[in-house]
């Protein structure tokens, strides 16, 4: 036991230990999760904006959530000082994500039970933003606006996450992308609790994704899952710029640009859900209603595979990552101007292409008309485009 002691006692062998653990537990829990599942009839339907043509579980966030909690509860609890109410959040959205993967319930229903997490985890345990950086010279802020701003982005990174979940591996690489990225920027600079957090998730995520992109066992983590995940991770970018506006417990001075920097770690979720919600309302319908506008939507209509979709986001939040450390001396505003306009510009090219070709085959099709060619009838229209849009 002493040994034992001692090798726990090296954050390097427990950060080894507790990724194993987390990835372990979901491992092995998913398939009985699976087999559940399919006893229960509890499946996802595809719909018209389905990316999958079969019914899929949706109850991998049981194995996530379960995963996490244990892990930290064994090897993580006396690190966690700072986060008492961290699991209590965590199961307020537990709840009432899978009583939405197996019911469905309301979008407000679901949004207080984020308002509520994002409330306990602010107010509670003081994860919260406390200054801007001199952002559009603004500094310091009041606290009761430091709530209402780190509500709002917890809530929206939580959508986030749940709202690129739309193609196999997606949601879960870009996860694990964020989560290393602060894990391991928390670790170098002795943040062993938040790179505990970071490392569970990772854990957790990577044998997840075994099962999402297999083709004989595959589920997918729902809102379940999504929300968790989202929640964890705006944790770990609100304490990222939180603890970036200080001196650092190693003597170092924080980085002046963390929230930008937190941003472009985060940049293919956030610029997705932003510029869905702004074509949403300039089309006058509501910014929650369900439509086929993200960008891996537009990926897959451009005829790239679930693999090749997931593949082209990684690597471009990887390049926004990299881009945004060597630039971490950059003015603050200019900073943002340039790293939110080139993420848009990047976001808007696959529906810009899309678009083109519409209209293409809109003037093609007027040129046969025009020559009085017969046109070809499609009769199984509806199966057609099911297919285009099934995995």
């Amino acid at each position: 036991m002493e040994v034992l002691y001692e090798l726990l006692s090296v954050m390097e062998i427990r950060l080894a230990i507790l990724m194993l653990t987390s990835f372990l537990v979901t491992y092995f829990t998913i398939p009985v999760i699976i087999r559940v599942a399919e006893m229960k009839h509890l499946f996802d339907e595809p719909d018209g904006r389905s990316s999958h043509s079969k019914r899929i579980p949706t109850l991998g966030g049981v194995s996530i959530f379960a995963s996490i909690t244990i892990s930290i509860s064994l090897y993580g609890n006396e690190n966690f000082v700072d986060f008492d109410l961290l699991n209590a959040s965590m199961i307020i959205l537990f709840f009432f994500g899978i009583k939405d993967d197996i019911l469905m319930i309301s979008p407000i229903k679901k949004f207080s039970a984020q308002i509520f997490s994002a409330l306990l985890i602010t107010i509670g345990s003081e994860v919260r933003i406390p200054h801007l950086f001199g952002i559009l010279e603004f500094n310091e802020i009041p606290f009761w606006f430091s709530i209402v701003l780190s509500v709002f982005i917890i809530i929206l990174i939580i959508n986030s996450f749940n709202l690129i979940d739309g193609v196999d591996g997606l949601s879960a690489s870009i996860a694990i992308v964020t989560s290393s990225v602060f894990g391991a920027w928390f670790f170098i600079n002795e943040y062993y609790s938040l790179s505990l957090l970071s490392i569970a998730l990772v854990g957790s995520l990577l044998a997840f994704l075994r099962y999402n992109f297999s083709t004989k066992n595959k589920i997918f983590m729902g809102d379940t899952g999504s929300m968790i995940v989202g929640f964890i991770i705006s944790i770990l970018a609100i304490e990222f710029v939180k603890i970036n506006g200080g001196v650092l417990i190693n003597g170092n001075e924080g980085m002046k640009t963390a929230p930008v920097i937190a941003f472009s770690v985060l940049i293919v979720p956030l610029i997705d859900t932003l510029k869905v919600f702004m074509i949403r309302v300039l089309n006058k319908k509501s910014p929650f209603k369900p439509d086929r506008n993200h960008i891996h939507h537009r990926l897959l209509d451009l005829g790239f595979s679930h693999v090749k979709v997931t593949l082209i986001l990684v690597v471009s939040n990887l390049i926004f990552i990299a881009l945004a450390y060597h630039m971490h001396d950059t003015s603050i505003d200019k900073f943002i101007l340039l790293i939110f306009s080139l993420a848009f510009f990047l976001n808007s090219l696959p529906y810009l292409v899309k678009t083109k070709s519409k209209k293409m085959m809109s003037f093609n099709s007027q040129s046969i008309d025009d020559n009085k060619v017969i046109k070809p009838v499609f009769r199984n229209k509806d199966k057609l485009e099911n297919k285009t849009n099934a995995k």
